[in-house]
Order: C-alpha cells, then structure tokens, then sequence
C-alpha cells in the first residue's frame, strides 16, 4: 500500500532542486495564491567552518555560509530549510542574488546544472513528532553539473503539501 507522501517523494526525486520540485507540485495540485516558490530569509550569514559538523569539504581560505529559508506558495509555507553554502564556488552575480533577494537556491544555481543527492530521508509520524507541522525530513547534498559541491540543505517538509 503507498504511503501518503510517496506521490510527493516521486516528485522530489524527479527534480534537480527542491524548489522546482515544489513549483511543479504546487502547479500540478492547483494550489492558490501564487505563481512560484519563493524564500522568506531568515538568516544569510558566513560562519565557522570549524563549527559546521555537515557534510561538504571547506577549502583552507574558503568561505561557509549559512542560509535559513521558509520556501512560501504566497501566504502559505511549504518547507523550512537550512543551507551551507560555499559563496567562493559560484559566479559573483549569483553571491550578489543570494545575499541581496528573496530567490530560492535552487533557482539562483539553475544555470550551473544542479545535481542533488539526498544523503537521508527520515518520514516524521505525527503521532510521535515533537513538531507535527512536518511530514518529512531530508539532508542533501548540491553539486554543480562538473561535480563540485557547492551546497548542504536540511529540509523539513510542511504537511499542508499534502493537502
């Protein structure tokens, strides 16, 4: 028997970012109030790398920065994201887009050829979850189509994607 979220999993897997895998379920499923994702930004910052307990490989003299979003269908969120980053691995115009606007990740990178590997999946049962707004939790990892990683992400998946 499938599971809820398998439909919803399907699509993730179907996409090279989270965020054209939310426009395209939130187009298909004919939610109201907007057009596209966008990121609410609640924290842009450097920090670190010494601190930072992830996955990606920080250069000596590189930069780590620590991206905190609500991914939004107009009024409604869709996700809550955390995303290390490496500013030094992409082109200034998309640092100066990351630290200046509302723009998912995904969407800035696009033009690099995303590659998303999920690294785990954890299914959130609400009847044990300490937050219940939740379905899903996902780690991954962003390369660039050459095979440079250029990004951590720790995605929680709001239950209102489910409808």
């Amino acid at each position: 028997m499938e599971h809820p979220d398998d439909e919803f999993l399907r699509c993730l897997d179907s996409h090279c970012t989270a965020t054209l895998a939310l426009n395209d379920w939130c187009n298909r499923h004919g939610l109201p109030g907007a057009d596209r994702v966008h990121a609410e930004v609640l924290q842009d910052e450097p920090i670190d790398p010494a601190a930072y307990t992830g996955r990606l490989v920080v250069a000596p003299g590189e930069t780590l920065r620590h991206r905190r979003v609500r991914l939004n269908w107009g009024a409604m969120t869709l996700s809550e994201a955390d995303n290390w980053y490496l500013p030094q691995r992409l082109p200034p115009a998309m640092r100066e887009r990351l630290e200046n606007s509302s723009v998912p990740f995904g969407q800035v990178v696009m033009s690099l050829g995303p590659q998303r590997t999920d690294e785990t999946r954890e299914r959130v049962d609400a009847t044990d979850a300490d937050d219940h707004r939740f379905f899903l939790h996902v780690t991954a990892l962003l390369y660039t189509a050459q095979g440079a990683a250029i990004a951590e992400v720790s995605e929680r998946y709001r239950r209102e994607l489910l409808g």
